[in-house]
């Protein structure tokens, strides 16, 4: 496995990584996709603007967040896989296993006592704002499980395990719609059987995923203890990934409540959009799991002469990738929408956000290449203050938008945060360059 990792033409190492991520992908959207349509065409538009608004925004929170220490955990293993330190391996997923749990547990006790006030904060209308606080309120107690499964699944990746994630992602989503079957259609319960379906779903996956990396690792033997320095890394890792995931969704929770404004059709319209977009953001978040995984394993082992061509291939496999994407979403949108409602002038809207998006796709694979570089290479602080502050690039975009504005103007406000995040990573990157080439020139002489 590590020969794999760190050897090799990167083209080919990189779409063997790519293709199980791209499944998986792909199969947790088709869920999205498929959930969604169940619960559109028998619950209606409500419950649409119920599980796509603001109520989403918030889960979005944690799942970044999540997402964000899981990226840490996964680089961390991809180093120290390619150092060859099965102990410290060990060590690094008993502590990423614990910071977990901590964080989880934070944000589900949040959401339970405090949803109501943040929901009203963020202008859920009155007529949804019931649902919607039961809705995230069962949801959240579903974090736990699921921050621990994905987790794991992390782990696997940055050992650069192809199959066994792969496999254990599409039992995750199987059961999920068996889930939705029971809770949604079987038993009826409506919004509060798709939170059900969430949280019951994650319970029974945590379980089996931690018992199955318990039984080839150890991890919950008494004899594998906590490491602080591997807490720390995945920290130093983990922390700025969690900050640039929570910049994006509070400049996305901001967006939303100029969304809002708008009403229950442009929330409606606006959450679609967003669920079929996200196939393309899923696309993209793959193809830099798989980059990162790579340039992490490469710089574990002292490879970082690779780095060059394996960016050259992940660029290129990356905007292959997107050109594909916007035709897809450009030349379906106006039969994608109406896989998720009838509604004409839900539909209408969803197909003009879709119309101007795609052909923007081509600004995103420079910030997700870019990313996935510094963060193998543990340069985290930086990328960190340029995403904050293409977030604070949308919010004032969205503070400015005239008496008036359209969906299309508040939409505008993701490819303008794409394009500052675009501009200043490639800035930063020439200037790493630089200083290293100027490191190893004065060390070079006669």
């Amino acid at each position: 496995m590590q020969k794999h990792l760190t050897e090799g033409t990167p083209f080919r190492q990189l779409l063997l990584l790519l293709f199980p991520l791209l499944l998986c992908s792909f199969i947790q959207q088709a869920y999205g996709v498929g959930s969604n349509v169940i619960i559109s065409r028998r619950l209606g538009t409500d419950a649409v603007a119920v599980i796509n608004g603001s109520a989403a925004n918030l889960i979005n929170i944690f799942y970044n967040v999540a997402n964000g220490l899981s990226v840490g955990a996964m680089i961390a293993a991809a180093r120290l896989s390619g150092e060859k330190n099965p102990s410290g391996l060990r060590r690094c997923m008993k502590s990423a296993l614990g910071l977990h749990m901590v964080f989880s547990l934070f944000i589900t006790l949040l959401y339970w006592f405090y949803g109501k006030s943040l929901l009203s904060f963020l202008l859920v209308p009155e007529e949804l704002l019931a649902d919607s606080v039961s809705y995230i309120k069962l949801y959240s107690l579903g974090f736990p499980f699921y921050s621990l499964a994905m987790l794991v699944i992390a782990i696997q990746r940055g050992k650069g395990d192809l199959k066994q994630p792969t496999v254990e992602l599409l039992g995750v989503c199987l059961l999920n719609i068996l889930m939705d079957w029971l809770f949604v259609r079987t038993l009826d319960l409506g919004i509060r059987g798709a939170a059900l379906s969430f949280t019951v779903t994650y319970f029974l996956s945590a379980v089996y995923l931690t018992g199955y990396l318990h039984k080839h690792y150890g991890i919950l033997s008494r004899r594998t203890a906590l490491s602080l320095p591997h807490i720390r890394l995945i920290l130093y890792i983990g922390i700025p990934a969690c900050l640039a995931s929570m910049f994006y969704d509070g400049a996305n929770t901001y967006t939303q409540t100029a969304v809002n404004r708008l009403g229950s059709t442009a929330i409606a319209a606006a959450g679609l959009s967003f669920k079929i977009e996200n196939f393309f953001y899923m696309v993209m978040q793959a193809m830099a799991t798989a980059a990162v995984t790579l340039l992490a394993a490469s710089d574990g082992a002292g490879r970082r002469d690779r780095f060059k061509s394996i960016l050259t291939a992940a660029f290129a496999i990356c905007y292959g990738l997107a050109v594909f994407m916007g035709l897809i979403t450009f030349l379906g949108r106006g039969i994608l929408p109406q896989m998720f409602t009838k509604d004409e002038s839900v539909i209408e809207m969803c197909r003009q956000i879709l119309a101007f998006i795609a052909p923007l796709y081509l600004l995103y694979p420079v910030l997700e290449m870019l990313l996935a570089l510094t963060r193998s290479m543990k340069k985290v602080v930086v990328p960190t203050v340029i995403t904050l502050a293409a977030c604070l690039g949308r919010i004032v975009w969205i503070s400015r938008l005239p008496r008036g504005y359209s969906i299309l103007e508040a939409k505008f406000s993701y490819p303008l945060s794409w394009i500052i995040t675009s501009f200043l990573m490639l800035f930063y990157c020439l200037v790493l360059y630089r200083f290293s080439k100027g490191k190893t020139g004065s060390h070079s002489g006669p």
